[in-house]
């Protein structure tokens, strides 16, 4: 009879247990969810502003060579 209790305990314990653990997983399921939203957004701001980089880059490059066609006029215009 004891041994019957001691048994009905682990398997008690056992419950318990796996409650924790499946309670544990649905935790870490709902955070992994929260994890790949977030992750979906940070993809999103990073692609944003990788192409606002590269208009700023494009920009840049515009003002640069419009700088050397007028750096080339005036040393034109000097000789």
């Amino acid at each position: 009879m004891n041994k019957n209790r001691y048994k009905e305990r682990l398997t008690l314990l056992e419950r318990i247990e796996r409650h924790r653990r499946s309670k544990e997983k649905k935790r870490m399921d709902k955070i992994g969810y929260e994890t790949i939203e977030e992750r979906k957004r940070r993809e999103k701001r990073e692609r944003f502003f990788d192409r606002s980089y590269d208009i700023v880059s494009t920009i840049e490059a515009i003002f640069e060579i419009i700088l050397m066609i007028g750096r080339g006029i005036i040393n034109f215009f000097d000789r």
